[in-house]
């Protein structure tokens, strides 16, 4: 299963990747939402999207407004699973002020994470 792994912090990234990559995911990895949409666009093959809601240059936010707004990319079966130490009522109040569409939306997980549940949201 690919996921791709978008979070500012390279030591998140780097550890998240590992687990995954130990249970059998193949982990793409992104700093911020805009090279993770590049990604995106370049890998067909991700199914999977661990999001870290708070980032430099573009947000969690801003990504899933331009995965919607992409026609491409807004086709494409994928998950969300969304990390973030905010409030889980928070997110889904700012995804519904901007209009975002949650229905690709799997999983909110509370930082830090719970990385054998993060691995069950993933996989199923």
């Amino acid at each position: 299963m690919n996921v791709l792994i978008i979070d500012d912090d390279a030591v998140t990234r780097q550890v998240l990747a590992k687990f995954l990559g130990d249970r059998s995911f193949t982990p793409y990895i992104a700093e911020n939402g805009k090279a993770g949409l590049q990604l995106l666009k370049d890998n067909s093959n991700i199914t999977k999207i661990l999001l870290d809601i708070s980032m430099p240059e573009m947000d969690a936010y801003d990504m899933m407004t331009a995965i919607q707004q992409d026609e491409q990319l807004g086709a494409m079966p994928y998950e969300i699973h969304i990390i973030s130490d905010t409030d889980k009522a928070a997110i889904l109040e700012e995804m519904m002020a901007k209009r975002i569409d949650m229905r690709n939306v799997r999983s909110i997980l509370k930082k830090p994470v719970d990385m054998e549940m993060m691995a069950f949201a993933l996989s199923i």
